[in-house]
């Protein structure tokens, strides 16, 4: 469950650093303790000295709630803005050498494409007309999906702006 809202229930109420409120400190510490995990395996499948991938990825951003008082103050699931949507996502491997960053617009609804490029698994239902671990621009890389499962244009989501 990672740093899904309730933070807390995951971190066992514990955290290094307070930050507004006991459950957004919680919500720093649940993202510390991934780091923390993701490390760990990192370092395993090196010393594995094995040829190994590693792809990690969130399903979904979160946007804040109860911004006007900070005991209140929680994150949660959003489709209003554009943080609803912003995700980490990362690809690294055991002969990785440099760090490439992708800052051209991506869909989740294209991760097929994406998996099927970074796998090497392939099968012609999957679009690949777009080379997704790179910074071309492609189509089809704007749209969302709501809660409502109706398609949204990202790009004309507003920011939330934190407290």
């Amino acid at each position: 469950m990672g740093s899904h809202p309730r933070a807390c229930s995951r971190t066992n109420g514990q955290y290094d650093t307070f930050y507004k409120n006991k459950e957004i400190s919680c919500y720093v510490q649940s993202i510390k303790n991934t780091d923390k995990l993701l490390a760990a395996i990192h370092q395993y499948l090196a010393e594995s000295h094995s040829k190994w991938s590693m792809m990690y990825f969130s399903d979904h951003g979160l946007g804040f709630s109860g911004k006007n008082n900070s005991e209140e103050l929680r994150l949660m699931h959003e489709d209003r803005y554009k943080q609803g949507f912003e995700i980490p996502l990362f690809i690294t491997a055991y002969n990785a050498k440099e760090r490439q960053y992708i800052t051209a617009q991506r869909s989740a609804l294209n991760f097929f494409s994406l998996f099927s490029q970074w796998s090497g698994i392939g099968d012609n239902r999957i679009d690949n007309s777009c080379t997704m671990i790179s910074n071309d621009k492609c189509k089809n890389q704007n749209h969302v999906l709501n809660f409502n499962d109706k398609l949204v244009d990202y790009t004309k989501l507003p920011i939330d702006l934190p407290p």
